[in-house]
């Protein structure tokens, strides 16, 4: 039988595997621009890792996540008579899923109606992409 060590999940791995998977999507789509909420597993990221993107892509205008508050995230046909109250913007969001094997986790990532699972390892101290499959609605 197999027996793998204990894994510990530090709140820093988390946020970076998860990090990694959303610039790895971006990087895929390089043209990006527009508003876009930005989210890390379900809250908003730190003010440097928003800084870092809109460094990296001038014509994208990134909003924190906390401002789509009383929002919904619209995507798709709606019965008649539906009241919905639709974001202005998509969300950019990355989470993370579950790390199976230690240093390996999967994490989702992308734009509303745009995205995919990505497998990620840590090696050396940072996190790298092993593949991704992306797929757009």
């Amino acid at each position: 039988m197999w027996k793998f060590p204990p894994t510990s999940l530090y709140a820093e791995d988390v946020e970076q595997a998860a990090l990694t998977a959303l610039l790895n999507f971006l990087e895929m789509n390089k043209g990006l621009s527009g508003e876009y909420y930005f989210s890390v597993n379900g809250s908003d990221p730190n003010d440097q890792i928003i800084n870092l993107i809109n460094h990296k892509y001038p014509d994208a205008i990134i909003h924190k996540f906390s401002e789509s508050k009383g929002y919904e995230f619209c995507l798709g046909v709606y019965l008649v008579g539906e009241e919905k109250k639709c974001a202005p913007y998509p969300l950019m969001d990355a989470n993370f899923i579950a790390m199976p094997m230690w240093h390996v986790a999967l994490v989702s990532a992308g734009v509303w109606g745009c995205g995919g699972p990505f497998w990620v390892f840590k090696a050396f101290g940072r996190w790298i992409v092993l593949s991704e499959h992306v797929s757009c609605t």
